[in-house]
């Protein structure tokens, strides 16, 4: 696959979920850097995921399209909320989200930290934009992701896999762990299932 990013970013870390300071830096910066509001798309985890105890949440479902994943829902122009995502859910909503458009990632039981950094995502929390990684570790995952058909042989007897071990252990060197390689990943448009089985590579580098 041809590794980019296509759209920009915000995320609500998981320690921050019910900050309230961070919720309205959130809430000030949709409205500074997003267009299309009234067409946004909230995908939640599931169709009865409560909504009446998280501030930001209200206000994603009170207006605009609401999905779940196995409805596949498509955004019509406007930002995308991604509330509590697993890694489908994530990888859906990058997929929903119109180029250059913005996607929201309020976090929960998995960490994005790597589809923060891959979009440059503004974080709610520290009230910045993400760092970026070094220049020869985004060229890394770069070159990986040109190996599709490798990635989706097999982690211990794939064919191929010696054309992405080197650059996986160099990562590994680099101190990233699992979960950022996969959604670093997401944040370059790869889909979920390319990222679990790029994660089974980088388990036995």
């Amino acid at each position: 696959m041809h590794a980019h990013v296509s759209h920009r970013g915000a995320i609500l870390s998981a320690e921050a979920m019910h900050d309230g300071p961070a919720i309205d830096r959130l809430t000030a910066w949709i409205k500074e850097n997003c267009t299309n509001t009234g067409q946004r798309l909230t995908i939640l985890p599931r169709r009865d995921t409560p909504t009446d105890n998280h501030p930001f949440v209200r206000r994603c479902v009170r207006q605009g399209d609401v999905g779940i994943l196995r409805n596949r829902p498509h955004s019509r122009g406007g930002p995308v909320f991604a509330i509590w995502p697993s890694i489908e859910h994530m990888a859906h909503a990058v997929a929903a989200t119109p180029s250059d458009q913005v996607l929201v990632c309020l976090e929960w039981s998995e960490s994005f930290a790597g589809w923060a950094s891959a979009v440059g995502a503004y974080d709610a929390a520290a009230d910045s934009v993400v760092p970026a990684l070094d220049s020869e570790v985004v060229s890394d995952f770069e070159y990986l992701l040109m190996w599709d058909t490798e990635i989706f042989e097999g982690a211990k007897r794939g064919w191929g896999r010696e054309r992405i071990h080197p650059t996986l252990r160099k990562l590994k060197t680099a101190g990233l762990d699992e979960q950022f390689v996969m959604t670093y990943a997401l944040g370059l448009g790869a889909s979920a299932n390319l990222a679990r089985h790029l994660a089974k590579h980088y388990g036995v580098v």
